[in-house]
Formats: C-alpha cells, structure tokens, sequence
C-alpha cells in the first residue's frame, strides 16, 4: 500500500498531520540540537518519552557511562545505535550548525 490516499484511508489519525517539511526539519533540529541533547538522553520508541540524562537519578540506569544518545527497541528495550561518546559530540554540533543555519533563514541547498 503506498498511495497515499489508501493509507489515509486505512488510518483516518494521520490525516491529523498538518506540518510542512520546512517545520518537521526545523523542529527536529531545534530538539536534537538543543543544548538540553548536548548532555545526552535516551528515546524511548516505545512510548514517545525523552529522558535527559542530567535529570536521571543515579539509581535509575546505573550502568549508562556516559551522555549519548540512546535509542531504545520498543520489543527488546535494547539499545539499538551505540555510539561513543565523541560520535555524539560530533552528531551534535552538526545538528546544532543546522539548527542555526535553519534560523538564519538558510536554505536546505546550503
């Protein structure tokens, strides 16, 4: 099924979706480039949730060594991208850039 009004059909809920693709992209750079991500945090896929690491209590994940970002399998809670610390130092600042440039009025071009 790839047309899209089938799929619209089939699920009535996705016609709720009103963003531009210029907005999705600046929201998702406004979020994953915010100073907040910066110290790390876990996405939870499962049921939506962002915990930031800075307001996890230490009992919480004793085992998470450093802030990176961590994204969850929703079946096997299973960290399903590890990445280094400095891997996401590296992704960061780039998401940073683009969210700067994206308010500067930059086009996705440049």
């Amino acid at each position: 099924m790839t047309a899209r009004e089938d799929i619209f059909e089939k699920c009535p809920e996705l016609r709720n979706n009103s963003e531009s693709v210029g907005e999705l992209l600046m929201d998702f750079f406004e979020l994953y480039g915010s100073q907040k991500m910066g110290g790390g945090a876990e996405i939870l896929c499962y049921d939506g949730a962002i915990t930031y690491f800075e307001d996890k209590v230490a009992e919480e994940e004793p085992q998470q060594q450093e802030p990176v970002l961590v994204m969850r399998c929703p079946i096997s809670k299973k960290d399903v991208n590890p990445m280094s610390k400095a891997v996401w130092e590296v992704l960061h600042a780039e998401f940073v850039r683009a969210h700067t440039m994206l308010l500067a009025g930059a086009s996705l071009d440049e």
